[in-house]
């Protein structure tokens, strides 16, 4: 139970759709804290402050502390899930699709902020996502699944240039040109 904890803490989550993992019923306050909380990482007393803290750390106001997911765009709610699952430090985040329902100019600034976030906090991220061109944007390496299975390992910058696999092949040859 301790190795799971441990493990719990270096390894979070962002999930393709924030709404679905957040209580309808709890005040962002809390949705942000309440990992803290769990962990013993924070007093009930710092919760205000603390999830004040995680809100500035992805560019949204400080007074979203009182409101309800509901209350709040696709965008802004994905900002949030992202604070909570930075907000215990791990050393691994791993976004689902975390950006695939969100319309393209939202989807750019999340993921500036990831980025962002990435090289203040040292962070590993694993971005799991069907849309070659966005990842290539700002990808260190692409890994390439093809039935389950790793297929290619290449370089972000220049996936065409070096795609062997016939799978990687047809998500390059997929992609809209502009």
């Amino acid at each position: 139970d301790r190795r799971m904890r441990s493990i719990r803490k270096k390894v979070q989550m962002v999930f393709q759709d924030p709404l679905a993992s957040f209580n309808p019923k709890m005040k962002i306050r809390d949705i942000l804290t309440e990992p803290l909380m769990n962990y013993k990482r924070i007093k009930r007393s710092e919760r205000t402050a603390k999830a004040k803290e995680l809100l500035r750390m992805v560019e949204l106001p400080e007074d979203f502390v009182d409101r309800y997911p509901h209350n709040m765009s696709g965008g802004q709610r994905q900002r949030i899930s992202i604070a909570r699952a930075l907000s215990l430090e791990p050393e691994i985040l791993v976004c689902d699709e975390a950006t695939s329902a969100l319309d393209v100019s939202v989807q750019e600034s999340v993921i500036e902020l990831l980025v962002r976030l990435q090289k203040e906090k040292n962070i590993c991220m694993i971005f799991i996502c069907h849309d070659l061109a966005l990842i290539r944007s700002f990808a260190h390496q692409i890994a390439v699944m093809y039935l389950g299975h790793i297929v290619e390992i290449l370089p972000g910058e220049d996936v065409s240039g070096n795609a062997v696999h016939p799978y990687t092949r047809a998500l390059v040859g997929a992609q809209f040109s502009v």
